[in-house]
């Protein structure tokens, strides 16, 4: 009894929080996202400590990643996911930050700690980006898609660099170690791509017949079990389960009922403002100097490094360089990755609490910098249009 009570606790603050969010954003014309992550940190244990990042906030930031990315999937045509050009962009948006990252690290740590810092620093927040997009109206365009084209392929890269550094940690045999994550990876998303048009055959008919039925909820309930079958499936080769959702999502995409979208997007409103205002909560770190000094060197080491590999292989790949300059801001920022990495790094002992804290922060701080940095970006952009 105490403890369902504790849990209706929590969770009627961090909906109230989720609601007000939408109102505080709105006011100050910032995306609800970072107004979400703002808020986790002043409830959390940095600031007021109403809410730990407990059992329950961690359950329910899950539902809402899986939530935001499936949701994300649904809008995207596949055709524009998976294309050299996103490929290209996301190994330079990852590798870039690393050698980067890796390199300033050891003037502060030893090579393991600065190996899992380096890893923190390559995967782009897919969940973070698409709100972001969303929010400042650039979902629809035509680079939204490459954004998230290659902040998917990014985010895969950073899940496979994670369980190659936690295998090497373990094994220290790097060759098969990468052989085997790579190809179980590629057999996963080769799979799920060749079993989509099938699931979503299944998906139209189970629509159908439900229409008929007037159990109109039929077909979503039944999406969003492949989209945690997959994320399960995705876990168990080494991925991550929201790689597995977004699979999800856009092997469902030709489904364009009208009910079935806005039924997502009804449950995913709700799990996703959680998932945010739970990135804020996780942070929990008395601000010393040393620290400051650590995370704005960290955080501008994150952000200049992403901008530069993304930028540069965008404009390599031929795309027009003030869209180049876009997609570089918008995969700056770091979430769940980076801080998946960083919980890690402390649980097996790899990382010390500071700088486990540091790098948390590094994380929340490029969500935060990035919607700024975009209407910047777009502003001298137009600027440069009417000159």
């Amino acid at each position: 009894m105490e403890t369902f009570m504790h849990f209706s606790y929590e969770m009627s603050i961090l909906l109230f929080l989720a609601f007000a969010g939408f109102f505080i954003a709105n006011r100050l014309r910032q995306p609800t996202a970072v107004v979400n992550i703002l808020l986790g940190i002043l409830i959390g244990p940095t600031l007021l400590q109403i809410i730990q990042y407990n059992t329950t906030v961690q359950t329910v930031a899950y539902l809402g990643a899986i939530f935001q990315i499936f949701i994300a999937g649904l809008e995207y045509k596949s055709h524009n996911i998976y294309t050299i050009k996103n490929i290209l962009i996301a190994l330079g948006g990852s590798i870039f930050p690393w050698i980067v990252g890796y390199f300033v690290s050891t003037f502060f740590f030893n090579s393991i700690h600065s190996i899992f810092i380096a890893t923190t620093m390559t995967a782009t927040s897919i969940a973070v980006s698409v709100a972001i997009l969303k929010e400042l109206g650039l979902l629809q365009r035509k680079m939204s898609n490459i954004i998230i084209g290659a902040a998917l392929v990014d985010d895969i890269l950073g899940l496979l660099m994670l369980s190659i550094t936690k295998s090497y940690l373990v094994s220290q045999d790097l060759l098969p170690v990468f052989l085997t994550k790579a190809g179980f990876s590629t057999l996963f998303l080769v799979i799920a791509m060749l079993l989509g048009p099938y699931i979503s055959r299944i998906a139209s008919r189970i629509h159908s017949w439900a229409k008929v039925q007037k159990i109109h909820y039929l077909a979503y309930l039944f999406a969003i079990t492949i989209a945690f079958l997959y994320g399960a499936l995705a876990e168990l080769v080494g991925l991550s389960a929201i790689v597995g959702a977004f699979l999800a999502g856009f092997v469902l995409e030709k489904l364009n009922y009208q009910d079935f979208k806005v039924g997502a997007q009804y449950v995913g409103v709700i799990f996703s403002s959680i998932f945010f205002i739970s990135l804020g909560i996780l942070v929990s770190v008395k601000f010393t100097e040393s620290i400051v000094r650590l995370v704005l060197i960290l955080t501008l080491v994150a952000v200049v490094s992403k901008i530069i590999g993304s930028t540069l292989l965008a404009l390599i790949t031929k795309v027009k360089a003030k869209e180049a300059i876009i997609i570089g801001v918008a995969m700056v920022p770091r979430g769940e990755v980076a801080m998946v990495t960083a919980l890690i790094g402390l649980n097996m002992g790899i990382i010390t609490q500071e700088i486990y804290s540091t790098l948390i922060i590094m994380a929340v701080l490029t969500c935060l910098v990035t919607p700024t940095l975009l209407k910047l970006t777009l502003r001298l952009v137009r600027r440069k249009q009417t000159t």
